[in-house]
């Protein structure tokens, strides 16, 4: 993480870590005499065409519009619809970047998919700062501690945390795992499941929902699996009449979605248009906001679920 200092007081931790990771990844993995001109194995593991990150922002122009369809044009179903832009504009404008700097831009979706953020005001708003605004705290890139899967809430159990003296991090398990069980971090402390999928393309489990559907109609919740195996909602802010009448109304617009674009999506990965990898995420996250919404209707009319005061 540590490399070239901010050019200015403006310039997150971030900037710095991508620029530094930049100019470890431009040596382009030569090697040669001069051992200052090749990269360090975790470099050479970055450059591999393996490690390119594929999130919205990084997609074909054809899945981001399947992607598009799928969230609709109301801002109601996370993430916002500013993703297809969102850290690109953050390096262009926050870290005054390169945008034609083609290895500048591999380290910044680099650096927003593997970094270590190790802010220590992470938590359910460290997504924007007050105006809304992507929040760049500090993000640190740890071979080896990037490993780690993520879940949240009672899956989660380690924490990687900036040790007193800040020269170094540590992953310190949070509770007793039996050898041969997984090791598992939380990327995001509970910021949602659309800012998962935004900032690391997959769709998490368990899940945090936020559907906010203008005025006074919105609607949050955990979804987990309770102890029967089924869905269950755990409201955070419950919704009224009207509010689950909205989220009726979004689940069919989403059925009718995938009935009006499955097909021709998939002969669009046939044709080149759009990766494999694409369609089958952009499905599973449309799948995942049908369930959540389906479970939490059925709830809120009238089972009895689990409330967060």
């Amino acid at each position: 993480e540590s490399g070239e200092g901010p050019r200015d007081a403006e310039e997150s931790r971030l900037c710095s870590t991508v620029r530094a990771l930049a100019k470890e990844l431009s040596s382009g993995g030569e090697g040669g005499d001069d051992d200052e001109a090749s990269p360090s194995p975790f470099a050479k593991l970055l450059l591999d065409p393996s490690s390119s990150p594929s999130i919205p922002e990084t997609w074909s122009e054809a899945g981001r519009k399947l992607f598009d369809e799928v969230l609709g044009d109301k801002g109601a179903i996370p993430p916002a619809l500013d993703y297809s832009a969102r850290y690109r504009g953050l390096w262009r404008d926050a870290c005054r970047g390169d945008a034609d700097d083609a290895v500048a831009e591999r380290a910044l979706f680099l650096a927003v998919t593997r970094s270590i953020d190790l802010d220590e005001n992470d938590g359910d708003d460290a997504d924007a700062d007050a105006d809304g605004a992507p929040s760049i705290g500090l993000a640190a890139m740890i071979p080896f501690a990037d490993l780690y899967n993520h879940k949240n809430g009672r899956y989660a159990n380690v924490d990687v945390v900036m040790a007193e003296d800040g020269k170094e991090v540590r992953a310190v398990a949070t509770r007793n795992v039996r050898k041969g069980r997984q090791l598992y971090a939380s990327y995001g402390g509970g910021v949602g499941t659309g800012i998962v999928m935004r900032d690391y393309g997959f769709v998490e489990f368990p899940q945090r929902w936020r559907f906010d559907f203008g005025g006074n109609s919105v609607v949050e919740y955990n979804l987990d699996a309770g102890p029967e195996g089924d869905l269950v909602p755990e409201w955070i802010v419950r919704p009224d009449g009207k509010t689950v009448d909205l989220m009726e109304k979004e689940m069919n617009r989403l059925q009718f979605v995938e009935a009006d674009l499955y097909t021709a999506s998939r002969a669009q990965v046939k044709t080149g248009e759009m990766t494999r990898e694409e369609l089958n995420v952009i499905w599973k996250y449309h799948g995942a906001l049908i369930n959540a919404l389906d479970h939490s209707i059925i709830e809120a009319r009238g089972r009895k679920s689990k409330v967060i005061i």
